[in-house]
């Protein structure tokens, strides 16, 4: 259905067979490349393509015969855009063809003085084939044409000054035909008046208006780190002094347990082991009677011998129980002797590192001054003031065209420039700040003679934008086709920012001018 549908649009037939012939050149590419496309995805359709192929070369060969360049070369896009390599050479034809056509016409009408359809003409050409004597023939035309119809101006400046307030709107002209229109510029400027205006501010700063004595924070926090220090110092020499004392009594008493107290320990020793020996006997005995009961087969003596054994190892056990009492005892007494004298040793220690550190803090102390010198700040106020001075310059701008009657614009220029002064501030230490403007009044005075120079300016260039305008509607209006042509390429090429869409149609139609840009190509500087 795609194939159908873009072959039908290419040979120039619309739904239900309707004649139509498409001329966009986007649209014509697009169709052939569908179809092209179609053939490439589902083969089978290549008499359908040639023939559509065909079909579009004929139609561009029918539009050329038939005097309608633009549609011709819309099919060759079309063609060139899908298969450049195919049909670039008669694209290239047609092209030299047209140009070769524009290039004679040009010619003939050069040749009868016609230099609108002449400059339009040149300017096709070269656009076409970009030819270097097409582009020479059509810049001069354009020379030609802006001069008979580019709006001659007649400056004069009634101020002083006269060349630097003149300067821009001399270079708005350009070359002119003898008896074309012109417009009379009158610039009347009147004095220069420079003033100046002053408004003063307050500034603040601040300064140092004396010192006062206060306390040192820092030999204060070290009174206080030394008298902390102090009092722990005091505390770990009181628990030292307790831990010796403690020390010293228990070895005082221990002392006086003397003799008599480790003689009665070694008896109750000796008394224990014994027991434990007696106990042991009768262990051993009542385990042996045990025994022989049972060896005889005598139960109850064997029940008997087993409570005797059962006793015997309880009075075993209450010994070694009662050994290890006065053991621990004799332990216990070391081990508290030796745990005072520890705990003496740590505290007697700590205390020296309390002293150590204390002595450290009491040296820094003696560095540190009670007292401090600290500065008295103080806010000062003084004006600062602000200049401006200003030169200013009014005049009038009065034009003329032709026998029209003149009007006149006010205009003025304006330029300034600043400083700030103050006086000197000794409390701040700041020098005077004398009023001295970076610009004087002779380069102010230039700047505002410039201001209205440009203002001048632009109020005469809005002026050749209207005359341009003047110049399209007169195209648009005349029967002339000479005519028409001249002043609608002097139209577009006085003002090529705005280019009316009718204008456009005109070239379009008229002169095989698809828009304006073979008219400007190389145009930068031949509006002047």
């Amino acid at each position: 259905m795609t194939r159908d549908r873009e072959a039908g649009r290419l040979r120039g037939r619309g739904p239900g067979g309707a004649r139509r012939r498409p001329t966009d050149p986007a649209a014509l590419a697009t169709a052939y490349r569908l179809l092209v496309q179609a053939e490439a995805q589902a083969p089978g359709g290549a008499a359908e393509l040639a023939s559509a192929r065909d079909a579009l070369i004929a139609q561009a060969a029918a539009e050329e015969a038939a005097g309608r360049p633009l549609e011709a070369t819309a099919r060759w896009d079309a063609l060139v855009a899908v298969e450049p390599g195919v049909h670039g050479a008669g694209r290239a034809a047609h092209l030299a063809r047209r140009a070769q056509a524009a290039r004679e016409r040009g010619a003939a009408a050069a040749a009868r003085g016609a230099i609108g359809p002449a400059f339009l003409a040149f300017a096709l050409a070269t656009d076409l084939e970009g030819q270097p004597a097409d582009a020479e023939r059509r810049d001069a035309l354009r020379q030609q044409v802006l001069a008979s119809a580019r709006l001659g101006l007649d400056v004069e400046v009634e101020a002083a000054a006269p060349a630097r307030l003149g300067a821009p709107l001399d270079a708005l002209g350009g070359p002119t035909t003898p008896g074309g229109p012109r417009l009379q510029v009158t610039l009347q400027a009147g004095p220069m008046r420079c003033d100046q205006q002053e408004h003063a501010t307050v500034a603040t700063g601040t300064y140092v208006a004396g010192v006062r004595v206060e306390e040192n924070p820092d030999w204060r926090q070290a009174t206080e780190e030394a008298w902390r220090l102090r009092g722990d110092l005091r505390s770990a020499e009181a628990d030292e002094e307790r831990a010796r004392h403690d020390l010293r009594e228990l070895e005082e008493r221990l002392h006086r347990q003397g003799e008599q107290v480790r003689e009665r320990r070694r008896r109750e020793r000796e008394d224990g082991r014994r027991q434990l020996d007696r106990a042991r006997d009768e262990e051993r005995r009542a385990y042996d009677e045990l025994q022989r009961a049972r060896d005889r087969g005598d139960r109850q003596a064997a029940q008997r011998c087993e409570g005797d054994l059962d006793r015997t190892r309880r009075d075993v056990a209450r010994a070694w129980q009662r050994l290890d009492t006065l053991r621990d005892d004799d332990d216990r007494m070391g081990r508290e002797r030796d745990d005072a004298a520890d705990r003496w040793r740590r505290l007697r220690d700590e205390a020296q590192r309390r002293r150590d550190r204390l002595t450290d803090a009491e040296r820094r102390l003696e560095g540190v001054p009670p007292t401090r010198e600290v500065p008295r700040h103080a806010t000062h106020r003084y004006a600062i003031h602000h200049w401006t001075r200003t030169c200013q310059q009014e005049a009038r701008l009065r034009l003329r065209l032709g026998a029209e009657a003149p009007t006149e614009v006010p205009l003025a220029g304006r330029a300034e420039t600043r400083d700030d002064a103050h006086a000197v501030q000794v409390p701040l230490g700041l020098d005077a700040d004398p009023l001295a403007f970076p610009v004087d009044d002779a380069r102010l005075a230039d700047r505002a003679r410039d201001d209205v120079a440009q203002a001048a300016a632009r109020v005469v260039a809005d002026q050749q934008r209207a005359w341009a305008a003047r110049l399209a509607a007169k195209a648009q209006a005349t029967g002339d086709e000479a005519e028409a042509a001249r002043l609608a390429a002097a139209a577009l090429l006085l003002d090529p920012a705005s280019r009316p869409a009718a204008l456009l149609t005109l070239l379009r139609d008229r002169f095989e001018l698809a828009d304006a840009a073979p008219l400007l190509a190389g145009a930068a500087s031949s509006n002047n």
